[in-house]
């Protein structure tokens, strides 16, 4: 392993590799299936990997309290919004979805003033300036849009 290298650090360059190739994947089989069908598609093979998981650990604790059951069903509803996701992959290409996407952590940063009045500190904002420039010039779309 790279000494400067933690296990966090390989684990979140893993991610964003998963990411990326998922975002690919999604581009490719959005034109077999419907936004619909893909977010099924998608939800069947996660509960399929989170089954494998559990039957592995051995750890099939189920929630006891009823808002985590509540929490857990609208994890669920929120998913189906994911067909919207793979409309836009189908729409306008995984670059411009990335770039769109990437707008997430300022909106939120938003939301949290508008709804929780809580503020994020100015070293956070630089954050997400910051990555939202890097996503925007290493993911730039080759064409400008129509």
């Amino acid at each position: 392993m790279i000494d400067w290298l933690g296990l966090g650090d390989i684990f979140a360059i893993l991610a964003a590799i998963v990411w990326a190739l998922s975002n690919i994947l999604y581009k490719g089989f959005s034109h077999h299936l419907t936004p619909m069908q893909l977010n099924i598609s998608k939800s069947v093979l996660a509960s399929a990997m989170m089954l494998t998981t559990i039957a592995i650990t051995q750890d099939a604790a189920l929630p006891h309290h009823l808002t985590s059951w509540l929490w857990l069903i609208a994890g669920g509803v929120i998913a189906i919004s994911d067909s919207a996701y793979f409309t836009a992959l189908r729409n306008i290409g995984p670059a411009r979805t990335l770039i769109i996407e990437s707008l997430a952590p300022a909106l939120v940063g938003v939301f949290n003033i508008l709804l929780l009045n809580h503020y994020l500190s100015p070293f956070s904002w630089c954050g997400i300036v910051l990555t939202t420039i890097g996503v925007v010039i290493a993911i730039k779309p080759e064409k400008t849009s129509p």
